[in-house]
């Protein structure tokens, strides 16, 4: 068993062992790491797993399971690793589940594309990395923060070392501290400089970083930490170079010769680009020197947040931004539609259906034509669900999304034949196809017009009927009684 930093045998402090599994509050303790693995996370992935099949039957919409999964295997997840450390395995094979179920098969689009916000193209799918980081940070924020609590009295034992609370101000990388921490409390100090690491290149920045434990400055492989030294007053690079260079071992008091020399190699380990700045304008070191201790930022792009000010959700917010990409099929559609003199707006391309639709098989299907994952003739036929790729309409050109939403004949004439619905709106195909971003009158009706409108053709297809205004303005009215009912039950109206 360990003792401190010794391996002893129980038989040599004359006590049993405890070898058996502990059971907490549901989740499973024991040295036997492989076993703790098996009894905290399969069965928890066996569980989720029954349960996602348990909605399969029901035809959700993507926005539907999406729903499924924040409300009911999130919740499971989070719980377990809220005080356990993260087991990758485990990781993986959940998000195999989740989007398993999400797409009955085979991602459609990137896993990265989904977790995105609505107006960045995504669907707000939970990324699971994202959330566990989340947790970690804000244990962080709480061990941060002025209430006693006895847990942590644990990490500080740990940190001691490094200054305690201290740790959390400086700008360090945790393979380079002198510290063996529990896995848990070792993911809660890696996810932490995931947000905390920033540049270092003008003089405002260099000579206000901390030197302890700070990634830069190292002795060794290691990062440091003096006590003695940071009683005194030592605690920005500003500092050592005002006792080094400018006020020559006269701002410190009471230093033997041992602390002396430290202090001389610890300024030759500071970056040559640091020295170089600061002694370009030495008068302006101890200036801009703040001994505030300040509240810890958060970086987000080319914002900063503050930790105290940061709720969970924006802290989630900021990790999945650092990761997130923007969906493949916006390239091909820029190369369709975008032009020098017409940049689409993107955010509103996304959003819209959003915003003129309540009803979510309205959303999900635009976010199909969007990520062009809508099933058409040309992608069937390449793939033996249809004997052609052409039109299901006019049988004269490739069925694609342009063609089959906007340049079939047929289908010109109907948006010809409802063209009085938009105020004798003329509709371009980019508009027919990604949504009008343009601010005219009426747009969110208008958006909503074509929406059901491409709905309304694509029923057709599979209908083996053709566009028809006659049935548009029947299941339009359907709509318009749907939606009102739904108004006044939320008072909307």
């Amino acid at each position: 068993m360990k003792l401190g930093p010794s391996d002893i045998d129980a038989e040599e402090l004359k006590i049993d062992e405890i070898k058996k599994v502990v059971k907490i509050l549901g989740i499973h303790f024991t040295y036997d790491q492989l076993l703790s693995d098996k009894l905290n996370f399969n069965t928890i992935i066996k569980s989720i797993r029954d349960l996602l099949n348990s909605w399969n039957w029901r035809g959700l919409t993507l926005l539907g399971k999406i729903q499924i999964i924040k409300s009911f295997a999130i919740p499971k997840i989070l719980y377990r690793l809220s005080l356990v450390s993260a087991n990758k395995t485990f990781i993986k094979e959940i998000n195999q589940v989740l989007f398993n179920f999400v797409w009955k098969g085979k991602d459609k689009v990137k896993r990265l594309a989904l977790i995105n916000s609505v107006e960045n193209g995504g669907l707000n799918m939970p990324h699971i990395e994202s959330l566990i980081d989340t947790q970690r940070i804000v244990c962080i924020k709480k061990y941060m923060d002025d209430s006693p609590c006895s847990w942590k009295i644990i990490l500080d034992h740990y940190l001691h070392r490094v200054g305690g609370s201290l740790l959390f101000h400086c700008n360090f990388e945790y393979t380079k501290l002198p510290l063996d921490l529990p896995d848990y409390y070792r993911e809660c100090l890696t996810t932490w400089t995931k947000l905390t690491a920033s540049t270092v290149s003008s003089l405002d920045e260099i000579v206000n970083q901390i030197i302890w434990n700070n990634k830069f400055i190292c002795i060794g492989q290691n990062s440091v930490f003096n006590r003695k030294l940071f009683s005194l007053g030592l605690q920005k690079v500003g500092d050592l170079f005002n006792e080094i260079c400018i006020k020559i071992h006269t701002t410190l008091q009471n230093l033997n010769a041992l602390d002396l020399l430290f202090l001389n190699g610890l300024y030759d380990c500071l970056p040559l680009e640091w020295k170089k700045v600061m002694s370009n304008d030495p008068a302006s070191v101890l200036i801009k020197v703040n001994h505030v201790r300040d509240d810890i930022l958060l970086y987000s792009g080319n914002d900063v947040i503050l930790l105290s000010e940061s709720s969970s959700k924006e802290i989630y917010n900021i990790l999945v931004s650092k990761i997130s990409i923007s969906p493949s099929a916006k390239k091909k559609w820029d190369a369709a539609y975008a032009s020098t003199e017409q940049v689409l707006d993107w955010k509103s391309i996304y959003s819209n259906a959003f915003r003129c639709a309540i009803d979510t098989k309205t959303r999900e299907f635009q976010y199909k034509i969007l990520n062009r994952i809508i099933p058409l003739n040309d992608f069937l036929f390449k793939i033996g669900k249809t004997d052609s790729p052409l039109c299901s309409f006019c049988h004269s050109a490739e069925e694609n999304i342009s063609h089959f939403f906007f340049h079939c004949p047929l289908v010109v004439n109907f948006w010809q034949s409802i063209k009085h619905l938009m105020g004798g709106h003329e509709l371009m195909e980019r508009e027919a196809i990604l949504g009008i971003t343009e601010t005219v009158e009426n747009v969110f009706l208008k958006n909503h017009l074509i929406l059901l409108g491409k709905q309304h053709i694509f029923k057709c297809k599979f209908n083996n009927s053709l566009p028809s205004t006659i049935s548009f303005i029947k299941s339009l009215k359907a709509v318009f009684d749907s939606e009102r009912l739904i108004a006044k039950q939320n008072d909307k109206i």
